[in-house]
């Protein structure tokens, strides 16, 4: 949960990081549609984004383009041959704003895959110490109004929630496998960041990594479709990705993990062998 400033330097060095330095970096929307719930990240958050724990990155040496990214979305869609996979890791803000003011883009849009939401687990804004919120989760808190476009749109979604991410847990077994498996600078970089997380005791879960794992090989999870309802009004339910058996939009919620696939999936990757 970085600023956008850093943030996008994150972005761009890990681009670098992997030798995909022309991969386009579009600063986006931070400011949530109709939500002040952003003020409520917890600076230690902050720091630890804008900073990426005090890992050194490699400078890219290209810019970010300097285009909005909101209409990034929208012309990348629009000019598509063939529809895309959209993998979200963070706020919807900017998916949210582009279907809002481009609504026919749905059509070039083949899935989104979203780290978000909490349907039959607990959620953990009142469990990162912040209010009385039991019930959403951070990414869908933090701008549910552009959470409810997206639901709404009629895109086909695959939500990885708290429900399947509670099932991956950064292990010390994993970690002592993951020891003597990091042979490429990216792996490198990724143990870094869990060696510092074990050292913290910081309880880490796979959340966007296995979103974005889900997006490569949905195999690795089953899913279940639910009609959901993102809610709007303020007080302790905010944000919460809610059952809604009369209103909600069918959306494919991630259940079982098969754990093991995924942290194959997730070793190889970083490795270079797929």
């Amino acid at each position: 949960m970085a600023n956008l400033g850093p943030g996008t330097d994150n972005a761009l060095g890990l681009i670098a990081l992997a030798g995909e330095p022309d991969i386009p970096v579009v600063p986006g929307d931070t400011v949530a549609i109709n939500s002040q719930n952003t003020a409520l990240i917890p600076a230690n958050w902050r720091d630890e984004g804008n900073s990426m724990l005090n890992l050194s990155l490699p400078q890219n040496p290209n810019p970010p383009l300097n285009q909005d990214a909101v209409q990034f979305i929208i012309e990348t869609l629009t000019n598509a041959d063939k529809p895309i996979r959209i993998v979200v890791l963070g706020p919807l803000t900017n998916i949210g704003l582009a279907l809002q003011q481009a609504p026919n883009i749905v059509e070039k849009i083949e899935s989104v895959y979203i780290m978000g939401g909490a349907v039959n687990v607990p959620g953990n804004i009142h469990s990162s110490g912040v209010g009385d919120n039991t019930v959403a989760e951070w990414n869908i808190f933090l701008d549910p109004e552009a959470a409810e476009i997206v639901f709404r749109s009629g895109v086909n979604i695959y939500l990885a929630s708290l429900d399947v991410t509670n099932q991956a847990p950064v292990t010390m077994a994993f970690y002592n496998r993951f020891s003597s498996d990091h042979t490429t600078p990216e792996a490198d970089f990724v143990y870094g960041i869990i060696s510092w997380l074990i050292d913290a005791n910081y309880g880490f879960y796979f959340w966007d990594p296995l979103a974005a794992a889900i997006a490569t090989d949905r195999n690795i999870v089953t899913t279940q479709t639910y009609l959901l309802r993102v809610v709007l009004t303020e007080g302790n339910e905010n944000g919460w990705t809610k059952i809604n058996p009369v209103n909600g939009g069918e959306i494919e919620v991630c259940q079982e993990l098969e754990l093991i696939a995924y942290e194959d999936l997730f070793l190889d990757v970083l490795n270079g062998r797929k």
